[in-house]
């Protein structure tokens, strides 16, 4: 069986995929990126709000609360991945078979949420994990200009604005009044947050 054949057998393709899946979003993070200024990264951490869960809560564990979203998951793609192809690699070198998939999963699975934890403790300790990990709470206050041709009640624009670290955060905005009508280009202050997507701003 050839090296290609072996990599997307039943027994391989879970973790082969993860590993593709960390290649396709690093390109279109990239690609967004350089082509709009914001990317995937972006969304993600305007979407869901890591900090804001409970300290008794599994991110807590993984030590991770304060890293962008996107690196998350990757981390934890790639960590599977790995595990699961060097798992199956040495136990069908070893047995001449591999592995039930299901088993080889699930220790995976443990050894890529280690691999994150082992991640967060190793830049907790280097005092990194604070450095680009901006909460969507902090939007609050932030200047930020209209791209859209317009945003009103009901019709929410995007508009955007470049942090301290030199990110650009999108976000989807309408005004705090009713009757009230911006257009692009206009600088706006987001007042606050109506949903994990959508914020309220004013003049």
């Amino acid at each position: 069986m050839d090296s290609l054949t072996l990599l997307i057998s039943p027994a391989y393709a879970p973790f082969t995929g993860a590993l593709l899946a960390v290649i396709v979003i690093l390109t279109v993070e990239v690609s967004l990126t350089a082509l709009a200024g914001s990317g995937l990264s972006d969304l993600l951490d305007s979407l869901v709000d890591i900090q804001s869960l409970p300290d008794s809560s599994f991110t807590n564990w993984l030590l991770v609360k304060e890293l962008p979203l996107l690196i998350v998951i990757c981390s934890l793609l790639a960590s599977f991945g790995i595990c699961g192809l060097l798992l199956q690699g040495v136990m069908t070198h070893a047995l001449s078979l591999p592995l039930p998939t299901g088993l080889v999963v699930g220790l995976s699975l443990l050894g890529a949420l280690a691999a994150v934890r082992t991640m967060g403790k190793a830049l907790s300790g280097l005092k990194l994990v604070h450095s680009a990990a901006v909460s969507p709470a902090s939007f609050i206050g932030q200047r930020v200009t209209l791209n859209s041709p317009q945003a009103s009640q009901g019709y929410a624009g995007a508009a955007s604005f470049i942090d301290r670290f030199g990110a650009t955060h999108t976000l989807m905005v309408e005004p705090t009044l009713p009757d009230v009508t911006y257009t692009a280009g206009e600088v706006l202050t987001v007042a606050e947050r109506v949903s994990i997507a959508l914020y309220r701003v004013s003049k």
